[in-house]
């Protein structure tokens, strides 16, 4: 219902589950913190950030003593992070963000979590772009590319070849961020999957940079070019990609890879 426009209903209900929950005693369970991490999202749709941060802050106080005996709470407990680090993000507190992301990461890995790994990627790519870390931002879009082909899952690779088509514009290499966007501008309507819904900080401001790098026309033509790509061919160019941008990094001394370092 959240995602539906009917957020004043989602929080209702949410709220009346809460209630329940604590009738019978089962305010610390793990029913409980589901129903408060949905409460979390619904405030952050209505970009209620305190109250999202508060939320997710409650939902973890319950998962951590039922991290280890319960693999939901495991599973729970690591995208709890990954919202609330979404959440830390609208205060400007990157670097908190970053702390809570790496925290994801660490718990997935642990848990061994493919789709876990692949969320904290998605989450700690941007915010390697939003520090000006561009061989980072590449290193973690490789990354999370690799573990989405493994885990035959679209969307992350959608969002990751859209993602380092930005990265790409940043790093110099207009040309081929622009093919990348149209591919998987392309591939998205293909899996009936809005791209336009993706939302990272300087997404906007790095495609509008990449149309007036390469002037309205050439922009426009070179993302009809990727159209044309197949989802394996534009992963293999986004891959190359990367490798490139890190490389060149590491040639011209401003390598740091940062938290791509991190992930394997």
């Amino acid at each position: 219902m959240r995602y539906l426009g009917e957020e004043s209903k989602a929080r209702a209900l949410g709220e009346e589950a809460l209630s329940l929950a604590e009738a019978i005693g089962a305010a610390t369970g793990i029913d409980a913190a589901y129903t408060l991490v949905g409460l979390a999202l619904t405030a952050s749709v209505r970009r209620d950030f305190t109250q999202a941060a508060a939320l997710n802050r409650r939902a973890l106080a319950i998962l951590q003593p039922l991290k280890d005996v319960d693999p939901r709470a495991a599973h729970l407990e690591c995208l709890t992070f990954l919202y609330l680090a979404s959440v830390v993000v609208e205060f400007g507190d990157d670097a908190g963000a970053t702390e809570l992301a790496m925290a994801a990461l660490a718990h997935s890995r642990r848990h061994h979590w493919a789709w876990g790994e692949i969320e904290c990627v998605c989450c700690l790519a941007p915010l390697a772009y939003r520090r000006g870390n561009i061989a980072a931002a590449a290193a973690l879009c490789r990354e999370g590319l690799m573990l989405s082909v493994e885990q035959r899952d679209p969307w992350p690779i959608i969002f990751l070849l859209d993602f380092i088509g930005v990265v790409a514009g940043a790093a110099g290499l207009a040309s081929t961020g622009a093919r990348l966007i149209g591919s998987a501008d392309h591939l998205a309507a293909s899996y009936g999957l809005r791209l336009g819904s993706v939302q990272y900080t300087g997404r906007d401001e790095g495609i509008s940079s990449l149309r007036r790098m390469l002037g309205p026309g050439t922009f426009d033509s070179l993302l009809t070019d990727g159209s044309v790509l197949t989802l394996d061919e534009a992963v293999s160019a986004a891959l190359a990609l990367g490798d490139l941008i890190v490389r060149d990094a590491a040639q011209s001394g401003g390598a740091d890879v940062g938290d791509g370092d991190k992930i394997r």
